[in-house]
């Protein structure tokens, strides 16, 4: 099976300086790698790939890319920020008390509320969660 990529040239907000380059003339094919929650890596950058039924979108993320750490299937983080991988956008939470678990996907929690998909949970969101998954939640 072929993965049929669309390969983004716009610029992003950390690689401003790459505008109007063709993104295959940018990465280094020799130290390309999978970070995981499609995020790559190679020398120069970190690379976002956004899924979709057609194959999806390839960006560059970030022209830092020894910073990024993936922390599971769903969230990221780099040394200012953490990030929903699934969009890789970057999500308001409190940066030092962040935490999540392969084990819960994309539950995580931070100092003030419990984070699912990205987004902060209601009452009633957590009140839908099986019991024991919602204990280890708030255990984390």
């Amino acid at each position: 099976m072929t993965l049929k990529v669309k390969i983004s040239n716009a610029p992003t907000h950390s690689s401003p300086h790459l505008a109007g380059q063709i993104l295959i003339d940018v990465i280094d094919t020799n130290s390309f790698q999978l970070l995981g929650s499609g995020f790559y890596r190679d020398n120069s950058h970190i690379y976002h790939h956004y899924d979709m039924c057609d194959g999806g979108y390839l960006h560059i993320f970030s022209d830092r890319p020894n910073v990024l750490q993936v922390l599971n299937s769903c969230y990221a983080k780099d040394d200012k920020n953490i990030y929903f991988a699934h969009h890789g956008s970057t999500i308001e939470v409190d940066y030092n008390t962040f935490k999540t678990s392969d084990e819960l996907g994309c539950l995580a929690k931070d100092k003030f509320s419990y984070i699912q998909f990205g987004e902060r949970m209601t009452e009633e969101d957590l009140k839908l969660l099986p019991d024991d998954l919602l204990g280890k939640l708030k255990a984390l």
